[in-house]
């Protein structure tokens, strides 16, 4: 299968998709680190 061409804007989305999903991690830890 062809890979899709990957443009800038694809990958930046792409970082900002998994700093929105670590951040949400971290918030969760640190939720459960302070109850």
């Amino acid at each position: 299968p062809r890979r899709p061409k990957v443009t800038k804007s694809d990958i930046i989305d792409q970082i900002s998709l998994n700093i929105k999903n670590s951040s949400e991690k971290l918030e969760k830890k640190y939720i459960r680190l302070v109850v």
